[in-house]
């Protein structure tokens, strides 16, 4: 059996609800980083070819700028919104950040109140 994986900068996994998430955290978080570089003349921008057969070119940036607070805020507000959409959604969040040099730290967040 093969591996595969694939870099993107945002992604959700999992059953219930990530139709709902995974347009919410590329607004939040790919159109976010967007605003830091210069649009004004959109028409200027060229569209990247394809490179050799079976690879695909970069055409999604794959990395976020901001803090992990920062990052931690736009998934929260993420799941809110879902959570109050899609009542298969559990009732809490559990957030594992992953920091070079600093470990591993555990968010957790209620989401639904009863």
């Amino acid at each position: 059996l093969g591996c595969s994986r694939e870099e993107v900068a945002v992604a959700t996994n999992g059953v219930n609800g990530k139709e709902l998430l995974q347009p919410i955290l590329d607004r939040m978080f790919v159109t976010s980083n967007d605003h830091d570089h210069d649009h004004d003349n959109d028409r200027d921008q060229t569209i990247p070819l394809p490179g050799p057969i079976g690879v695909f070119p970069k055409v999604v940036p794959t990395i976020v700028r901001g803090t992990a607070e920062e990052a931690i805020e736009k998934v929260k507000q993420a799941y809110h919104a879902v959570a109050e959409r899609e009542i298969s959604v559990g009732d809490s969040l559990v957030i594992c950040v992953l920091q070079k040099g600093r470990g591993c730290r555990t968010v957790r967040v209620p989401l639904k109140e009863h």
